[in-house]
């Protein structure tokens, strides 16, 4: 088995902090503005108990990325981790459950969440075609964007990317005065089915950090500094989730459950219709900005499937006035606006959470087939206790999938189906071409 791994190539020059900075980065996106009322109406003042199940549960996964990761450096993250361990065909499945999964289903989540958000300011809008026509147009600028200039994609980031962390500690920081003790009282620990629930919606807001541990081949002392980078950024991540829920529960009491934009509603009950608004307007950015990082990084990876032969030949064209995969940047985005148009926040992020589940529960495999099969050497990450972090890893991924309906499993395992009917017709025509 040929070893994915080039540690004497690369330098080590990211630090615990950093890493532990790019893995909250990458996981406070848009979910964490909309879920706090979705759990709230599912469990109540006990939603922290999701919370700190989804935050446990990260935690064992990003340990499996990180040693994974340390042994295997090459690019391509969790679709070469699959590869590696289990062959091509594992890997294409990984691969297009992440650019269908996390990027065109999140991203059909995302918008829906935008409009909620811009219906609770202008109530006008809440006819369907509304929302039609501005899933359309948000999908179609973006995708203009993309392709007309990478360097435009980029400067939208930039600015939308301000706005990510500014209206979240503004309802945390102001609304510590105004919590009532009496709407943080729980009742009783949850039913382990509601937990379940509450748990698979909300593991949404929880995903993205693997992408930070795709570099662990250059962190500085990976023994030391992967862990503590990994705590660093998920103990960040978990401090201001729970305090963004305290603090909406305890404002808002029994009427979150009924929120279509937490944070806003409780900004208002704090400061007036003036913190609404503003609240409104920096989580709408930020949520814009989380879809534009989305429409220019993914459709590269139906390029690249393209371009080795594994999808169409089309999406791998180029147009080359401005050097941008055109074909694959449109086809993404015309199945984000149709998924985003066909379902709501709360359905696409239970199929968005699934997704994630499976390409974590694939690399989780991985780490324990790969520790076994791949020598280890100086320098690279191995999770303390044996097989413990790994194994609980699979068997919570395993609880919380079992928690899907019967359609969402049926539409899960049709999509693989899918998948797999395109690899081996394209490995087909691959070798036809080859034997010619």
């Amino acid at each position: 088995m040929e070893i994915l791994q080039s540690q004497d190539e690369l330098k080590r020059e990211i630090s615990a902090f950093q890493l532990g900075t790019n893995i909250f980065n990458y996981i406070v996106g848009a979910g964490i503005f909309v879920l706090p009322a979705t759990v709230a109406g599912i469990l109540g003042p006990s939603s922290l108990a999701a919370y700190l199940f989804c935050a446990l549960l990260i935690t064992l996964i990003m340990l499996c990325f990180a040693e994974v990761g340390s042994k295997i450096t090459s690019t391509g993250g969790v679709f070469v981790y699959t590869e590696a361990a289990f062959g091509p065909v594992a890997g294409f499945i990984i691969s297009s459950l992440l650019w269908f999964g996390i990027g065109v289903i999140s991203d059909g989540a995302v918008v829906n969440a935008l409009y909620d958000i811009i219906e609770r300011l202008i109530p006008a809008l809440s006819p369907t075609y509304f929302r039609i026509g501005f899933i359309i147009l948000i999908f179609g600028f973006l995708a203009w964007i993309n392709v007309a200039s990478l360097k435009y994609s980029l400067r939208l980031i930039k600015i939308t990317t301000v706005g990510k962390l500014l209206p979240m500690l503004g309802v945390v920081f102001l609304g510590v005065a105004f919590i009532h003790p009496a709407f943080l009282k729980w009742s009783g620990f949850p039913h382990f089915d509601t937990l379940e629930n509450a748990s698979l919606v909300l593991f949404f807001a929880f995903i993205g950090g693997e992408n930070a541990l795709s570099n662990s081949g250059e962190v500085t002392q990976a023994n030391r500094n992967i862990p503590k980078g990994i705590l660093i950024g998920i103990g960040a991540v978990i401090i201001l989730y729970l305090c963004i829920q305290v603090v909406c529960q305890g404002v808002m009491g029994s009427a979150l459950a009924g929120s279509s934009s937490p944070l806003g509603d409780t900004a208002e009950k704090i400061v007036g219709p003036a913190g609404l608004l503003i609240i409104s307007i920096g989580v709408a950015i930020s949520i814009f900005g989380s879809l534009s990082g989305d429409v220019l990084a993914t459709p590269r990876i139906l390029f690249a499937n393209a371009r080795d032969g594994l999808l169409p030949g089309f999406l791998a064209k180029i147009d080359h006035k401005r050097s941008t995969p055109k074909i694959a940047v449109l086809v993404y985005s015309a199945l984000g606006c149709i998924f985003a148009i066909s379902g709501g926040f709360k359905q696409l992020a239970i199929l968005g959470s699934a997704a994630a589940l499976l390409i974590y529960l694939f690399t989780v495999l991985a780490t324990i087939k790969l520790r076994y099969t791949m020598p280890h050497k100086s320098g690279m990450f191995r999770i303390k206790g044996g097989l413990l972090v790994p194994i609980l890893a699979v068997a919570a991924i395993i609880w919380l999938l079992s928690g899907l309906k019967l359609i969402e499993i049926e539409m899960v395992v049709l999509f693989i189906v899918i998948v797999l009917v395109i690899y081996f017709i394209g490995h087909f025509f691959r070798r036809k071409n080859a034997d010619a």
